[in-house]
């Protein structure tokens, strides 16, 4: 046999690898069946995943493996970028003074529907209460 041969070291190899696969699998079959919030969050998740999923795909010596991975990645991409580019995206908006939330919401949207979510986005302690800083929300 090759002196450089550890069959111990190529078995944990072998399951490190097959670990790193399974779990860029799950998580991209998660972020199918994620419905995103925004644009932006799609794209929060779309990028992380298609890197992961590019770094295990490099580490592979199988090339059927590796084109799957590859192809998987692709598709990633491809429907995380469909289905998040009719969303709304997140912008920043400062309003003029403290003020309830249903005022700020009157002042980006032109109605009061959004108030609970800019004080859920914006973790604001009280809906009467948002503050006269930079805050996120979304707008289409």
């Amino acid at each position: 046999g090759r002196a450089d041969f550890n069959p111990i070291y190529e078995v944990q190899a072998a399951m490190r690898s097959l670990v790193r696969t399974a779990t860029v699998t799950s998580a991209a079959r998660a972020a199918a069946q994620t419905e995103f919030a925004s644009y932006d969050q799609a794209v929060a998740v779309r990028d992380p995943l298609a890197q992961a999923i590019e770094e295990v795909a490099a580490e592979t010596t199988n090339d059927r493996i590796y084109d799957a991975l590859m192809a998987l990645r692709a598709a990633v991409v491809a429907d995380i970028t469909a289905r998040g580019a009719d969303l709304a995206r997140q912008v920043t908006y400062t309003p003029a003074a403290v003020l309830p939330a249903l005022v700020v919401a009157y002042q980006v949207y032109g109605d009061i529907e959004a108030a609970d979510d800019i004080v859920t986005r914006n973790r604001v302690r009280h809906p009467g209460f948002v503050p006269a800083a930079p805050i996120e929300v979304l707008v289409r």
